[in-house]
């Protein structure tokens, strides 16, 4: 081979190497570019999960869950319509609620016909139960891809944790305000009851000891001057007896029911209160407020009377107090009622024993408030007295 074939060959060699390698560089812009181009579309699904995690964080409310996460599904789509369809929501506390159909960006089907619209449907699943579906539409000249599948079945499964979220949270409302009426209807009997009692003490058992006394009276009166003097003490102590247990008669007819509520309302009604409770155990009752405009509804001015009640016989028993103060006060939607005392304060996060009858107390307490939609609260620390704060709606 002469000298002139052999560079030949080694230019065409040459030649070839170079092509070779200019085939590897592209192959790999190539891979390059699509690698970008790949994570490109994996950050803009990330971001788009991350933006309906927002919108079912933001709210609890199923119907804004849906309408601002369609919203949201077809901005990030670029669809041009889009409609979420919920299932009857069948097996949560035995009750169905009506189907929800939110539609964003045309009214009915004849629509999606009309404009020559392609749909793409995905479930929408929480917890592997199927709630309802997503559509969303675009023009049938554009086709959808699988990576758009992908990414809105994504988005269906963060769509329906908020909307499980949103149900579960219906229930519970449901369900405390239906506790809300038990409670309420539980006080109403419970008051019902007592004045049923108070009543029945007054006209029969305080009659009943009323009549004794005057029994025994005119019985004194007609005996003979020269009666043993065992049986005048025995007459005496019966006439002592009966005085002391009509007495005793009324102060729980009072307890069960005290007149001063019905006739002169809350405030009148805590300080004739707090000035039996200073008579009866010596510790001060300070009573601040003033009378409201109008009477409050029978129940509010029950459920604070009850309170307040429970409250003083708490401090009796376990507070070791010297004082106590009680401030009402009143605005234009809600009454305020608060308890202080200098006593000895407990822990509320602790539970032993010796606080059980005082914890069941406030308990029933806080029952009472909630069963008329007031708030309750209790502050309280080892040697720092305790305040018990109730406010109600008017």
């Amino acid at each position: 081979m002469d000298d002139a074939a052999r560079t030949k060959d080694q230019l065409i060699e040459e030649l070839t190497r170079l092509r070779r390698r200019v085939a590897e560089l592209e192959a790999g812009e190539f891979e390059r570019a699509r690698a970008e181009e790949e994570l490109k579309r994996q950050n803009a699904a990330l971001a788009a999960l991350n933006a309906m995690a927002v919108i079912v964080g933001q709210s609890l409310n199923l119907e804004q869950i849906v309408t601002a996460g369609l919203e949201k599904i077809i901005e990030i789509t670029g669809a041009l319509a889009g409609m979420v369809q919920l299932d009857d929501n069948k097996g949560l506390q035995n009750k169905e609620t009506e189907k929800i159909v939110v539609r964003w960006g045309y009214t009915s089907d004849e629509t999606i016909e009309s404009n020559h619209w392609t749909g793409l449907e995905i479930p929408i699943i929480a917890q592997e139960q199927s709630l309802g579906r997503l559509v969303v539409f675009k023009p049938t000249v554009q086709s959808w891809q699988d990576q758009d599948e992908q990414l809105l079945t994504a988005i269906g499964y963060e769509l329906g944790v908020g909307i499980a979220k949103a149900r579960l949270f219906e229930a519970m409302e449901r369900q405390s305000s239906q506790l809300r009426v038990l409670g309420q209807r539980v006080v109403e009997a419970e008051e019902a009851e007592r004045r049923r009692l108070a009543r029945e003490l007054h006209d029969q058992v305080g009659q009943s000891l009323t009549a004794m006394g005057i029994n025994l009276d005119i019985l004194s009166k007609l005996l003979p001057e020269d009666i043993p003097q065992p049986i005048i003490s025995r007459l005496d102590d019966m006439r002592t007896l009966v005085t002391r247990t009509n007495k005793r008669v009324r102060e729980v007819m009072v307890n069960l029911r005290p007149e001063m509520l019905d006739d002169y309302g809350i405030l009148a009604a805590l300080r004739w209160s707090a000035e039996r409770f200073t008579n009866r155990t010596g510790i001060p009752v300070q009573v601040d407020g003033e009378e409201a405009e109008s009477r409050l509804s029978i129940h509010i001015e029950n459920v604070l009377y009850r309170v307040a009640q429970e409250a003083l016989t708490n401090v009796a028993k376990h507070a070791q107090a010297t004082q106590v103060t009680i401030s009402l006060t009143f605005d234009a939607g809600r009454v305020r009622m608060i308890i202080t005392d200098n006593g000895i304060g407990f822990s509320p996060t602790e539970q032993p024993s010796s606080n059980e009858t005082r914890r069941w107390g406030t308990a029933i307490m806080a029952e009472r408030v909630e069963g008329i939609n007031g708030r309750f609260s209790l502050q309280s620390a080892p040697g720092q007295g305790t305040q018990i704060i109730v406010e109600v709606p008017r």
